[in-house]
């Protein structure tokens, strides 16, 4: 990515080119003629003198002739001299959504790019992604045998793979989901394959060690971003499959190419995917010497969770941490504090918001025959 100063109509440009200088946009001084006045942004420019000529300067223009190629500026931080308002502009991560906004908001826009050679698919068998394991997690029969954040990738599918792994993969196009799109506007999208063929998923394994793994198993094997986009793909997968009529009236409904919106075509009612907000938190005493933690009776042993619960209609995320904690281990919350948030797709689609809580009177060993079957310090062995 490279950037230049050029004469654009007697206004001082911008111009944003690739590394092979093949431009890619243009902005001129005429929408912020302030900007040319200011020589800090000038002077982040280093073009050889022998290249250009300052001809003239008015109240509200700088006017500057090129000769030649565009001058790629080797200043990093050139765009934190621009104005706010044109920052936003030059946004990749705007440009990014704004993009998938288009593409949710158009249905032949959407089905277009389906097939589109840049275009990649995220796929899954049942509950099952396609990812692709380090070796050294996995036994001889393909089974995972260890657990490493990072260990695994998502196994990114062009059309032309999807073509080759099913018979049914052109007629599952309508059931994929738009997940993301990437940096040079690529849409990455989730696809569900109810049979795959055999010989094309031993070939996978082969060259790319990509297996179907259980996807819980993968959201703790890939990094963060890939692990978002796995739990997104499979929420919406099953928001589909369990709403299939219209709440209001009962007819069916129908989706749009996107998988994001569904609408009714009988009373017009628009239905959209829900996200339950659910409070998770680690409970400490007030020195943070030490830690409760909780296990189910299903838990198998030596697993210990923190306190969690979903939030009841009218709580905030503090009141619903403070009524789970009182509940399932009978202590009383003294100070609350966010840590960040994380998406859960089991058993739906869950918001985990993730907290610090102070109790009083730590020491209490208390237990709840519904959940909190054997709390204990995390010091504990």
């Amino acid at each position: 990515m490279g950037s230049a100063l050029m004469r654009v109509n007697g206004l001082l440009a911008v111009v944003i080119s690739d590394r092979d200088g093949v431009p890619l946009l243009k902005v001129t001084t005429e929408a912020c003629p302030e900007l040319a006045l200011r020589p800090s942004f000038l002077s982040a420019f280093p073009i050889a003198s022998e290249q250009y000529n300052k001809i003239g300067h008015g109240k509200n223009e700088f006017i500057i002739s090129m000769y030649g190629n565009y001058q790629v500026s080797r200043y990093p931080n050139w765009m934190k001299l621009l104005p706010l308002r044109w920052r936003r502009g030059f946004s990749t991560y705007v440009e990014r959504m704004r993009h998938m906004e288009k593409l949710k908001e158009s249905n032949n826009g959407c089905w277009e790019v389906l097939r589109d050679s840049k275009t990649r698919f995220l796929m899954f068998k049942g509950q099952k992604p396609l990812t692709c394991i380090h070796p050294s997690l996995t036994s001889n029969d393909g089974r995972v045998t260890a657990m490493h954040r990072g260990g695994a990738t998502i196994s990114w599918l062009t059309y032309q793979d999807l073509m080759d792994a099913s018979e049914s993969a052109e007629a599952s196009l309508k059931d994929s989901v738009l997940l993301t799109v990437t940096n040079d506007l690529s849409p990455r999208f989730g696809i569900p394959l109810p049979t795959i063929n055999e010989t094309w998923a031993d070939r996978m394994a082969h060259e790319r060690n990509a297996l179907l793994v259980d996807q819980r198993i993968s959201l703790f094997l890939c990094n963060a971003e890939e692990a978002q986009m796995v739990a997104q793909a499979a929420s919406l997968f099953h928001w589909h499959k369990v709403n299939r009529f219209c709440t209001h009236c009962g007819n069916a409904v129908e989706r749009n190419a996107a998988g994001n919106v569904k609408t009714c075509p009988s009373c017009q009612h628009v239905h959209y995917p829900s996200t339950h907000a659910c409070g998770i938190v680690l409970i400490t005493d007030v020195n943070y010497e030490k830690a409760l933690l909780v296990r189910q009776p299903q838990h198998p042993p030596g697993l210990y969770t923190c306190v969690a619960g979903f939030a009841e209609v009218g709580e905030t995320i503090e009141e619903t941490i403070r009524r789970e904690v009182a509940e399932e281990v009978g202590l009383e919350v003294t100070g609350i504090e966010y840590m960040s948030s994380q998406h859960w797709p089991f058993p739906s689609s869950s918001l985990m918001v993730g907290c610090f809580a102070t109790v009083k009177n730590a020491d209490q060993n208390r237990s709840s025959k519904l959940e909190a079957t054997s709390p204990r310090g995390c010091g504990e062995r």
